[in-house]
């Protein structure tokens, strides 16, 4: 019998943090997150080939490959969600026709802008464009997706005392 206010109040605690948990993934902005995870269960399921072209500084490779974990090959994207808690209210949101554009007001927030393109719900495109700059490093990320057509990464870095590196990732969906 002493057990039972102990239970009741863990089962207590328990809806609350659930309701915390729920208050917190509210989206003010473009899911990004939602959205990417949703493209890796999809082409998860399609088994579609990509021709990958990766550039790093001068030198090219390039391949025909089935892409295994799409959760890893997406990663950034999903990363590059704008929707966290702290983030809120530190993006300017704009329309131009079906497009949506956001753009950060903050320095502190190394996603600058988010481009969305549509066609009425459909997404044709989406860019996301990433600054991070300290002073140990400079790093510059062009993020660009166009469903079943072609996703690509390009990213400058910069590390004091070394030299600049540049590499590019592009994946043509077939």
């Amino acid at each position: 019998m002493r057990f039972i206010p102990v239970i009741i109040i863990i089962l207590l605690l328990g809806c609350n943090t659930n309701q915390e948990a729920l208050h917190q993934n509210e989206v003010t902005y473009f899911d990004v997150s939602g959205y990417f995870k949703g493209e890796i269960q999809r082409l998860s399921a399609r088994k579609m080939p990509v021709h990958k072209q990766v550039w790093i500084n001068d030198t090219q490779e390039n391949k025909d490959i089935e892409i295994k974990d799409w959760k890893t090959e997406l990663s950034m994207f999903v990363n590059a969600d704008i929707n966290k808690t702290s983030w809120k209210g530190l993006f300017k949101e704009d329309k131009t026709g079906d497009s949506l554009i956001y753009t950060s007001v903050s320095t502190n927030i190394p996603v600058k802008k988010l481009i969305v393109e549509k066609v009425g719900t459909y997404i044709k495109g989406i860019s996301i464009f990433i600054n991070e700059d300290n002073y140990l490093y400079k790093k510059q990320d062009s993020l660009y997706y166009y469903p079943d057509s072609l996703y690509e990464i390009n990213s400058r870095q910069r590390v004091t005392l070394l030299k600049e590196k540049r590499y590019k990732i592009s994946g043509y969906l077939k």
